[in-house]
C-alpha cells in the first residue's frame, strides 16, 4: 500500500450530467471512499458534476470542476459541452499527484501527468460510438450529431489512440472491455470487476414481480424489455430514469411499473423481492446484474459482454444467445419453472464485493509505484492532439 504522504489524483469524465447517478459516479465514490480509508491524500477532479444526484457529500465538497461547471445548462444537456472536453480534461491540474488514478468512458485518460507520476485509467469503456457501435449510434442520433460525428469520427479515433499511450497501466471491469482496449488502443489490461456492497442485499420470498433497472437510453433496450413484458402480461417493475422515459411510458402496458430513481433502502427491497431480473442490454459490466445475484436472484441477460462475467449459464441464471421476443419469453418461463439455490447464487456474488475490490486496487497502486516509470509505454513523449471537437458520448450504467 502507498504511504500516507502520497498523493492520488481521481480524475473522471462529467459525473451525473447525462442520466442522473449510475454505475459510473457510484464507483467513483466508492473508490473515494476506499482510499480516504487509507490515510492517502487525495484529489478528486471532473470537467463537470451534478451536485444534485451526487450522493457522497466529502467527495463532492473536494471536487474540482472545469471552467464551464457554473453553467446550469451542460449539466442538463452535457452533449453541449462535449466538443469541449479534450481540452477541458487537459485544463484538469494534476501536476501535484504522485498516482494519476482516471476513470475513462469519453476523454479521461487524455489527462496529462506529471513527469514520473504514474497513471493507471480504470476503463468503464472505449467510446462506443467511435468503435463496434459507430453505425448503431448514427442510426440512433439526430441530423445534426449525425453529420458532426461523421466528420469527426476519424481524427477523434486517432486522438484517442494516441493519448492511450499516457496511460502507464490499465484496469478494465470486464473482459469483455479489456478485449475492446486490446482491440482498439493496442494495450494489455488487467480485470478489474467494479465494487458491489454485498452485505445490504438479501433474498426475499416474496417474489411478486421481475425487475430491471438502468439508466433510460437506447442501448439499454428497456423497449425490448417492454415489448417483452406486455407479450407476457407479467408484472415489471423498471428502475432508474433517462432521456427514454417519455418514450418508453408511452409503450408500456398496464402490467408495467416506472418507479424512477430510488433511494438505495427501496432499490435493495426491490432486488430482494423480485422473481429475476431481466437484462437485455449488450453491458460493459452491468452493476445492476451482479447486485441482483448479490440479492439471491437468477438473472435473464444476453450472452454477451460483461454478463458472461456475472451469470453462470443455467446455475445463476440463463444466458441468450438469440435475442428474438420468442427466446426471452421462453427464458423468462423457464426461470419461472426452475428451482434456483438462492444462496448459491448469492454467494457467487462474492467475488464483486468491495473488500475484494479495495484490497485488488491497493495492490495494483502499490504495484505502479513501486515500478520504474522508464519500464511504462506511457514514458516515451507523445505530443498532444487538440482536435476541433470532441466525442458526442454517452455514461455508463
Amino acid at each position: 500500500m502507498p504511504p500516507s504522504s502520497h498523493c492520488i489524483a481521481m480524475v473522471s469524465d462529467p459525473l451525473g450530467t447525462q442520466a442522473g447517478y449510475g454505475g459510473a459516479e457510484k464507483l467513483f465514490e466508492t473508490v473515494w471512499q476506499v482510499l480516504s480509508a487509507q490515510g492517502l491524500t487525495l484529489t478528486a477532479h471532473t470537467p463537470l458534476v451534478n451536485e444534485a444526484v451526487m450522493q457522497d457529500a466529502a467527495l463532492l465538497k473536494a471536487l474540482k470542476t472545469g471552467p464551464l461547471n457554473d453553467f446550469a445548462l451542460l449539466k442538463r444537456h452535457v452533449q453541449f459541452a462535449y466538443p469541449l472536453l479534450p481540452w477541458l480534461t487537459e485544463q484538469q491540474n494534476v501536476q501535484h499527484a504522485d498516482t494519476v488514478l482516471s476513470f475513462h468512458h469519453v476523454a479521461a485518460k487524455a489527462v496529462l501527468p506529471a513527469p514520473g507520476a504514474r497513471h493507471l485509467c480504470y476503463c468503464h469503456t472505449p467510446a462506443r460510438y467511435l468503435y463496434d457501435q459507430y453505425w448503431p449510434y448514427l442510426q440512433q442520433s439526430d441530423w445534426l450529431t449525425r453529420q458532426a460525428l461523421q466528420l469527426l469520427a476519424t481524427p477523434l479515433r486517432q486522438w484517442d489512440t494516441t493519448t492511450a499511450t499516457r496511460v502507464d497501466t490499465f484496469l478494465a471491469n470486464s473482459r469483455f472491455t479489456a478485449r475492446r482496449i486490446e482491440r482498439y488502443w493496442g494495450r494489455q489490461a488487467t480485470v478489474l470487476h467494479p465494487p458491489i456492497d454485498c452485505q445490504r442485499f438479501s433474498f426475499d420470498t416474496t417474489d411478486e414481480f421481475w425487475l430491471t433497472a438502468g439508466r433510460l437510453v437506447p442501448y439499454k433496450r428497456f423497449d425490448f424489455v417492454i415489448d417483452l413484458f406486455n407479450r407476457l402480461r407479467l408484472p415489471l417493475m423498471i428502475i432508474g430514469d433517462g432521456p427514454e422515459r417519455q418514450k418508453l411510458e408511452a409503450m408500456a402496458g398496464d402490467t408495467i411499473t416506472f418507479l424512477g430513481h430510488v433511494d438505495t433502502t427501496a432499490y435493495e427491497t426491490f432486488m430482494g423481492r423480485c422473481i429475476g431480473f431481466v437484462y437485455p442490454a449488450l453491458e460493459d459490466f452491468g452493476m445492476a446484474v451482479a447486485e441482483a445475484q448479490a440479492s439471491g436472484k437468477p438473472v435473464l441477460a444476453q450472452n454477451a459482454g460483461g454478463s458472461c462475467d456475472i451469470v453462470t449459464h443455467g446455475s445463476t441464471g440463463l444466458l441468450l444467445d438469440d435475442m428474438t421476443l420468442t427466446a426471452w419469453m421462453e427464458g423468462v418461463r423457464q426461470i419461472e419453472r426452475q428451482r434456483w439455490d438462492h444462496a448459491a447464487i448469492a454467494a457467487s456474488a462474492q467475488r464483486f464485493d468491495t473488500s475484494q475490490f479495495a484490497a485488488q486496487l491497493l495492490q495494483h497502486l502499490t504495484i505502479n509505484r513501486n515500478i520504474n516509470r522508464e519500464m511504462s509505454p506511457a514514458s516515451h513523449p507523445v505530443t498532444p492532439q487538440h482536435p476541433s471537437a470532441s466525442i458526442l458520448g454517452q455514461g455508463v450504467d
